[in-house]
């Protein structure tokens, strides 16, 4: 399988630490309330905990949510979500 993102689509990215042990359901409401979007449109949501060292990504295909999550070994994720030092 191949997670191909739609050309219009958009990335939002919650400002604030998350909650990473939320799942599809947590994430969709999150997006919903504090976002104001649909999580079913195929934009990506970008959740962040509080050391900044785990991410994860919600997308929706048209057929079922992706969760994407990484974790770094060192390290912490910048403002821009690239690792940094």
């Amino acid at each position: 399988m191949v997670l191909s993102l739609p050309a219009q689509g958009r990335v939002f990215v919650a400002r604030g630490a998350t909650d990473l042990r939320k799942g599809f359901d947590g994430l969709s409401a999150i997006v919903r309330h504090q976002f104001h979007r649909d999580s079913f449109n195929g934009d990506v949501f970008v959740f962040f905990n509080g050391a900044r060292d785990r991410v994860k990504l919600l997308v929706w295909d048209g057929n079922g949510f992706w969760l994407l999550t990484k974790g770094l070994e060192r390290g912490t994720f910048d403002a821009g979500g690239a690792p940094g030092r």
